[in-house]
Order: C-alpha cells, then structure tokens, then sequence
C-alpha cells in the first residue's frame, strides 16, 4: 500500500509593495497662436500633446481658426493628464510629486498658411 503524502505549498513571502507614484489632472488651460506677420495666418485642425520627460500625458484638440495679422488668437481648453505610461521615469515622478513641481511641455506645431 502507497503512503499517503499531504500535499505541499511554496511558501511566498508577504513582501509590501509602495503604489507607483501617479496623478491624473484634469487642468484649465489657455493657449494662443501668435501672429507676427502682416498676413492672416490659417492654421488646421491640431492637436496639442503635453509631455512629461519624452512621454505624453495628456493631449486636446485645437479646431481650425485663424489668427489675424499681427495679433494672438487665444482660446480656452481642458485637457486630462495622466502619468499612467511613465513607467521608466517612476522615481523621479515620485519626487518631482513629493516638491510639488511636475515639468510639463506642450511642443508647438501648427500646420497651415498665411493669407
């Protein structure tokens, strides 16, 4: 007769874990498109992306417009920012969160034409 065994179980360890330093903000904004020439300048439909160290957190949609000789066409937007897709900048996320000072950049690029 076989003897009976009792089954067996790896013990895991309980290790704690801290979460992954995030935010998510939903933020006011105004932008402008300055003109400086001595034309119209028609600009398309664009999209501004915000990045945070190479990696875009968040992005609005710009309708196309124009913006009159020698002047700035300013409008309003919100736009959500999301730090969820910064995995390689985790670290310093969590200490750019704890000084209270995140570095945000939003790259301009506009297509369009003077007229």
């Amino acid at each position: 007769m076989a003897e009976k065994k009792e089954p067996s179980y790896p013990l895991v360890a309980n290790e704690e874990s801290e979460a992954a330093p995030s935010f998510n903000l939903t933020m006011n904004t105004q932008f402008g498109v300055k003109n400086t020439n001595f034309g119209h300048f028609k600009y398309e439909k664009s999209t501004v992306t915000f990045e945070y160290r190479g990696t875009v957190v968040g992005m609005v949609t710009v309708d196309k417009a124009r913006a009159r000789a020698r002047s700035t066409r300013k409008f309003d937007a919100i736009v959500l920012l999301k730090t969820d897709r910064v995995a390689e900048s985790f670290e310093q996320l969590g200490r750019d969160i704890s000084s209270g000072s995140c570095h945000l950049l939003a790259p301009p690029s506009w297509k369009g034409k003077f007229t």
